[in-house]
């Protein structure tokens, strides 16, 4: 088959590495002029990296990345929100955390290897019906293809998604992160991602990031990142710095030496979330994946992980169906558990970590730890960290096999 992707973040590139080595014949636009990664560090949930196991790259993002065994976030006060270690689900389960930059390496290099035809600096505003061909209309009115199938990939504010036609509510979220990616070659930060909280206003964390390139003297880097409000504080200036540096060194004293080594806001970037709802995000010929189909609040670390598995299953998908309603089904029924949990579990959890509902800052504080002391109901946090819930109680993926270092 003949398939157009548009958006080179996660899903498209994996879903175009999926798709050609199947033997479609697959072109990936991108907007942007060169390929660069948008955001700082994230987390390689289980479920993720047993979808880069099955593209054979797993080797090659545990070369450039950090193992993560656990997340612990505590109060100012130093009380224990959570402490939740992946090997109490699975003895040697872990995450991996990465560089953006990292991630899209590894993808694209090994997509181009598998003959995808990588065109960047194409922005594409619409889609052309032809029957049951499609095609892809860029801002300068060329019509690209024809297609058999659209795989919609643009991110949160995607151009396409309203193209196609599909329902979707698309709001966003006022509050987001600043971050910075800081060298960190003594590996200070190591095998956790901690964060601290005050409030529901206030939130730092630190998340061990490991190396773009796999060259072991290329020095590992961890991901620093603050709960920031948009309208409030979403400007990045000189006051930026020193905003950044004091809540880094009040609420995080570990991390005050890499607060110290920002001296300018180019340093810095803000990163922006969205709640995106699509009921149905497939239609015979399209498909709407990754975060143009649900993005979300950070808060459960899914975003990539999601998007990975959105681009396995549709590959799975096409490849056993004997028609494009086939597709549209099985798609469906592979996603639709998994993606309606994270997607109500994110906006339920959100408002306790980042919101003006000081109240809620209280209740976590409290009723967290309570929830985590109760073994089955610790046993659901550990498999919703790992990404494998698929519903609010027992439905659950298997865990994946272990994957040592």
């Amino acid at each position: 088959m003949r398939i157009g992707i548009v958006g080179c973040g996660t899903a498209g590139p994996a879903a175009a590495l999926f798709l050609a080595r199947a033997g479609h014949d697959v072109a990936l636009f991108e907007r942007a002029p060169t390929l660069e990664p948008v955001g700082a560090g994230l987390v390689l949930q289980p479920t993720g990296l047993a979808v880069l196991e099955r593209l054979g790259l797993a080797d090659a993002v545990h070369a450039r990345g950090a193992r993560i065994d656990g997340l612990y976030s505590r109060t100012l006060r130093g009380r224990t929100v959570l402490a939740l270690d992946y090997g109490d689900l699975e003895p040697g389960l872990h995450a991996l955390g990465l560089q953006r930059a990292a991630l899209l390496d590894v993808l694209v290099t090994a997509m181009q290897e598998a003959g995808v035809a990588l065109r960047c600096g194409v922005e594409m505003r619409g889609i052309e019906r032809r029957g049951r061909e499609r095609g892809l209309r860029d801002a300068r009115g060329r019509v690209h293809g024809p297609f058999d199938w659209l795989v919609v990939a643009d991110g949160a504010r995607s151009v396409l998604r309203d193209a196609s036609g599909l329902d979707a509510e698309v709001a966003p979220y006022p509050w987001g992160a600043t971050w910075a990616v800081l060298p960190d070659p003594e590996q200070r930060i190591r095998g956790v991602l901690v964060q601290c909280v005050e409030g529901t206003k206030h939130m730092v964390g630190m998340l061990p990031s490991g190396r773009v390139h796999a060259d072991r003297d290329e020095p590992p880097a961890a991901s620093l990142f603050l709960s920031t409000h948009l309208e409030r504080d979403g400007s990045l200036t000189e006051e930026s710095v020193a905003r950044v540096r004091d809540e880094v060194t009040r609420l995080l004293p570990e991390a005050t030496s890499f607060a110290t080594a920002i001296t300018s806001p180019k340093q810095l970037a803000v990163a922006t979330y969205y709640d995106v709802r699509m009921p149905e995000p497939i239609e015979p010929g399209v498909a709407v994946l990754g975060d143009a189909a649900h993005a979300m609040s950070p808060q459960l670390g899914q975003g990539a992980n999601l998007a990975l598995c959105d681009a396995e299953a549709f590959a799975d998908a096409l490849h056993d169906s004997a028609s494009d309603e086939e597709v549209v089904d099985r798609y469906g029924d592979a996603r639709r558990a998994q993606l309606q949990f994270y997607q109500q579990a994110t906006r339920w959890l959100t408002p306790f970590f980042q919101s003006d509902a000081s109240p809620l800052g209280l209740v976590r504080d409290l009723g967290f730890p309570l929830v985590g002391s109760v073994a089955p109901l610790r046993r659901q946090m550990l498999r919703a960290m790992a990404g494998l819930k698929c519903g609010w109680w027992r439905r659950s993926q298997p865990i994946p096999p272990d994957r040592s270092d």
